[in-house]
């Protein structure tokens, strides 16, 4: 038995070895085809793999193109890709796009790769929706075009001399630092172009956008061969660079971050998101048709109000507008430094503050190096006129204001004229009850006395003292009339010490 077993196992090796020989021995793996390039016989789509030439996994077998590959679209093709991966993406080693080919995406798509450049057209089909993301290296120099629904979002680093039209251009957030450089020539016509964080973009072209972000640790900058018209721009902790920048009538600046650059204001400058800081490292000038808009919502800047902080100097006029946010209702004594500058001319033509509590009004103050509103307690004025007539000429009058008849004044002026009719007003006066009298000191002891006229503002026969409340409903109290006369008989002398 074991011979016999011996032999079998001997001609099974032999067989063996004769099937081996007539099949060329073991398969060998074939290696996948690099690049696969655009056919488009049999149709637009892209996973079809008889569209592909050249196209072909490890074992030679035609496949459209996958992560190994290296694609290319050329010109003169009857029919080219499109691309419909709903909320996927297409896998591949690089892309190109010749000059005159062309890719037109139909969904919301994704394309990852090492690299792609176009010479060519890539299109995103123009309805609501639909995008195109790119997370690869990204080199325009042909066209992109996206209509005015679609949005093209890139990741990472690229260069640019060809043009991109749409509704939105977007820079999304990135790991670390990519630049987008869009040299001389190169063109983009949007709605709005978002930056977001970790980009630099640095414009030598023409752009055009209704509005502008520039988020966290982006920057956009402008050079001196670039024409751009940006409607609105918005700084979320970003940074603009150009080196004049005009706020144009009907415009807004708005958000919080930096612009470097000498800025002019005939629009509005709002900064914060509710609140914030714009710095502007450079001088700020606001034109008569100019607004500056501050949000007020507690007593800390930029994180509880907005703050404009201009490095050089600034140039002032147009309009201060400041609301409240947040519910938060001033007390007296808060205080809001607004703007900041190394140097001002000029004030705001028209102040538009806020209602505040019963009691209270608002200062502004245009100091050395800040506008600062705080809150001080209401005042009013007493005005009137002294009608002197008597013997002893147009000698000064001395009108004084008491809260208390029989005690000294709280405050006194001295009133001059030339017919015996004295115009007096006195201002700065808080919320009280007060009396208002008037002497003509012949002596100078600033005391009335027996042959010196003096009077009280009375609205009775007697003389008697007539209170004159000032308060937030009759703050300025006008028509407090007095008449002196040359005292005939002893009066009640008044301490009139000022």
């Amino acid at each position: 038995m074991k011979n016999n077993k011996s032999g079998l196992l001997i001609r099974l090796v032999v067989v063996l070895g004769i099937f081996l020989s007539l099949s060329g021995g073991r398969p060998e793996k074939v290696q996948a085809q690099t690049t696969c390039t655009w056919d488009g016989t049999v149709d637009t789509d892209w996973f079809n793999a008889s569209n592909w030439e050249g196209c072909y996994d490890g074992s030679a077998k035609p496949v459209h193109p996958g992560v190994d590959h290296d694609v290319v679209i050329p010109a003169g093709k009857s029919n080219y890709p499109w691309l419909t991966v709903y909320q996927g993406a297409v896998a591949i080693n690089s892309l190109t796009i010749n000059a005159g080919g062309q890719i037109t995406v139909d969904e919301q798509t994704g394309i990852t790769a090492t690299q792609v450049i176009n010479y060519g057209l890539l299109t995103i089909e123009d309805e609501g929706g639909h995008w195109l993301r790119i997370n690869a290296p990204f080199d325009n120099y042909g066209t992109v075009e996206y209509g005015t629904e679609p949005s093209l979002i890139l990741y990472l680093s690229g260069t640019h001399t060809g043009s991109f039209s749409g509704r939105q251009l977007s820079f999304f957030d990135a790991s670390s630092k990519e630049t987008n450089t869009f040299e001389n020539g190169s063109t983009i016509t949007v709605e709005v172009l978002m930056v977001q964080e970790n980009h630099a973009i640095n414009l030598a072209g023409d752009a055009t956008a209704d509005r502008v972000y520039i988020e966290n640790e982006s920057t956009v900058t402008v050079t001196s061969t670039a024409t751009v018209s940006f409607g609105e721009i918005i700084l979320r902790g970003g940074e603009y660079i150009v080196d004049t920048y005009t706020v144009a009538s009907g415009e807004t600046f708005s958000g919080k971050g930096i612009i470097q650059a000498n800025l002019t204001n005939a629009g509005t400058v709002n900064p914060g998101e509710s609140p914030g800081t714009i710095a502007i490292d450079g001088n700020y000038t606001q034109e008569s048709s100019g607004t500056l808009s501050i949000e007020i919502g507690g007593t800390a800047s930029d994180t509880e109000y907005d703050q404009l902080v201009v490095s050089g100097a600034a140039n002032l006029s147009g309009t201060l507008d400041v609301s409240l946010i947040n519910d938060f209702s001033p007390a007296l004594g808060d205080s809001f430094t607004v703007l900041t500058y190394a140097s001002q001319t000029g004030t705001f033509s028209t102040v538009n503050l806020p209602d505040l509590p019963t009691g209270l009004k608002w200062d502004v103050d245009y100091g050395a190096s800040a506008v600062t509103l705080t809150v001080r307690a209401e005042e009013g004025s007493i005005s009137g006129e002294v009608t002197y007539i008597g013997s002893h000429g147009y000698n000064p009058a001395t009108v004084s204001l008491f809260t208390d008849p029989g005690e000294s004044p709280v405050h006194s002026i001295e009133v001059t004229s030339t017919t015996g009719v004295y115009p007096y007003s006195i201002t700065g006066i808080p919320n009280g009850t007060y009396y208002i009298g008037a002497l003509m000191d012949l002596n100078g002891s600033h005391q009335p006395e027996s042959n010196e006229p003096f009077a009280w503002y009375s609205t009775g026969p007697d003389g008697v003292p007539t209170a004159i409340v000032i308060s937030n409903e009759t703050n300025d109290v006008t028509d407090i009339d007095i008449q002196l006369t040359d005292p005939v008989s002893p009066y009640y002398f008044p301490l009139f010490l000022h």
